[in-house]
């Protein structure tokens, strides 16, 4: 994505990844009827390439005890958001989905290939 300086920015996580948050935060919330959200949804910058990086909710889970998270969820509501997220992409959300569970190097290739097309 360019920003006001055209320079590239590379973020890690998006909208789509707030919503889902928010979401499993706040389900009480009816955030899609919000004005505001419509309005952050108008305004969002738009990426030039999107990436969802698919792991499983074990896998997650795993990642985070093994680096040591304080904020680590139960599998369950790693599970749900994992549900939350598939619904996302499955409305075309991102761009390119990539299997978070492949070895680095395919992932890496993969992404570079899109973002640089030969």
């Amino acid at each position: 994505m360019q920003n006001l300086f055209n320079s590239v920015l590379i973020c890690d996580r998006y909208i789509w990844d707030t919503y889902i948050d928010f979401r499993s935060e706040f389900p009480e919330f009816d955030i899609d009827n919000w004005r505001i959200w419509k309005i952050a949804i108008k305004l969002a910058p738009k990426p030039a390439h999107s990436f969802m990086f698919y792991i499983t909710a074990e896998e997650s889970y795993r990642r985070d005890q093994q680096k040591g998270d304080l904020t680590l969820d139960p599998l369950e509501v790693k599970k749900a958001k994992v549900d939350k997220y598939m619904k996302q992409m499955d409305s075309g959300k991102w761009e390119v989905i990539i299997d978070g569970m492949r070895d680095r190097e395919s992932i890496s290739k993969q992404v570079k290939e899109t973002v640089f097309p030969v």
